[in-house]
């Protein structure tokens, strides 16, 4: 389901940051929340939400990695690289 307000590529580069490692921005695990999350996208695409719209924007996904243990998940840095074809499949630019 595509959300009106953000575009398929924020939304998976919202997903690539909330499946980085806390440890990336210096966060103790500990510590790592929604808010903090947001914060880190707030800072690195410049999008501004809700708490609320974040979690929805990430719960609805069917896949979640950040239900993973990190060490079980392959974090692939060119994610976002990757997903641009599935991306403009979804937006029928074939």
């Amino acid at each position: 389901m595509e959300d009106p307000l953000f575009s398929p590529e924020s939304v998976a580069e919202m997903k690539a940051i909330a499946c980085q490692m806390p440890a990336v921005w210096e966060i103790p695990l500990s510590h790592f929340s929604l808010a903090e999350l947001l914060r880190e996208i707030r800072s690195e695409i410049s999008l501004s939400m809700s708490r609320s719209t974040l979690w929805r924007l990430l719960e609805r996904d069917a896949i979640r990695p950040w239900f993973h243990r990190s060490w079980i998940s392959v974090k692939d840095p060119r994610f976002l690289e990757k997903a641009g074809p599935v991306l403009d499949l979804y937006k029928r630019y074939y």
